[in-house]
């Protein structure tokens, strides 16, 4: 279970309301990434935000991706640690366009990602 009082400050930030604000969020939250599975994917309609010439506006579908990344970053699945009395198991992909590989335990899940384009 997750302690509550850990990610508090994770639940209580406010939805950003400046491109500034995104840039911080987003940034903050690629420390992150590779607990997040889709992490490009979940973010996208945030970073869209980011783009030179295009006016800030925040939609629904920005709040919804801003909600999902913030419960991504505070689930026990994201924050799981490894054990190491258990067994790892790596799966990878590579390809001409990029590689992939995942890092997981079958007590737990997933443990970091990584994916290279």
């Amino acid at each position: 279970m997750v302690d509550p009082d850990k990610v508090k400050a994770i639940l209580e930030v406010p939805s950003p309301e400046t491109v500034s604000e995104v840039r911080r969020l987003v940034g903050m939250a690629s420390w992150y990434r590779c607990f997040v599975p889709n992490f490009s994917s979940v973010v996208s309609p945030l970073t869209e935000l980011l783009r030179k010439n295009r006016p800030f506006c925040w939609t629904a579908e920005c709040y919804s991706a801003w909600s999902n990344l913030r419960e991504r970053l505070v689930s026990p699945r994201s924050l799981t640690c490894p054990d190491f009395n258990h067994e790892f198991t790596i799966q990878t992909d590579a390809r001409d366009i990029g590689l992939g590989a995942v890092l997981s335990q079958t007590i737990d899940g997933p443990l970091p990602f990584v994916k290279r384009k």
